[in-house]
C-alpha cells in the first residue's frame, strides 16, 4: 500500500530507522541494527520487519545483491520534516502556522529567560566561592 510521499507521517521507531538510512544512504538490516542497538536493545527480525513495512509504505526501495537486501530512501529527510510540520500545524494548531510560530516564540523566550537566570545565578555562585 504505497502512499503519496507528501502525506507520509512516520512513527518514532520508523524515524529512528530512517535517520540511520538518511545518514548512510544505503543500508542492510544489520547496519540499522548496529546503529540502533547502541541506544536501545533491538532484534534483527524487528528491524527487518520495520524495513519491509517502510518499503510497503513507499518510503524505501529495496534491492538485492546476492542474498542480501539493501535499502535506499525514497522519502527524503527534508520531505519527512515538511510532512511532520504540516501534520503538527493541521492537528495541533488548527491549520494556522502563525499559532505554531507564536508557540515557538513564546517558549523560546521562556527558555532564554531560564538560561539567563541560571547563568546569572551561576555567576553569582562562582563569585561567592572565589574566596
Amino acid at each position: 500500500m504505497k502512499k503519496d510521499l507528501d502525506s507520509i507521517i512516520l512513527t518514532n521507531q520508523e524515524l529512528k530507522i530512517m535517520n540511520v538510512i538518511w545518514d548512510k544512504g544505503e543500508v542492510k538490516a544489520r547496519d540499522v541494527l548496529n546503529v540502533i542497538s547502541h541506544t536501545k536493545k533491538a532484534a534483527y527480525t524487528t528491524i527487518s520487519t520495520e524495513l519491509t513495512k517502510l518499503e510497503k509504505k513507499g518510503v524505501l526501495v529495496r534491492s538485492k545483491k546476492g542474498i542480501t537486501n539493501f535499502y535506499k530512501p525514497l522519502l527524503s529527510h527534508q520531505q519527512a520534516m515538511n510532512n511532520h510540520i504540516k501534520y503538527l500545524i493541521d492537528n495541533l494548531f488548527s491549520g494556522n502556522p502563525e499559532k505554531l510560530l507564536e508557540f515557538v516564540m513564546r517558549n523560546m523566550l521562556e527558555l532564554t529567560d531560564l538560561v539567563s537566570i541560571l547563568y546569572s545565578k551561576g555567576q553569582r555562585h562562582s563569585m561567592m566561592n572565589v574566596n
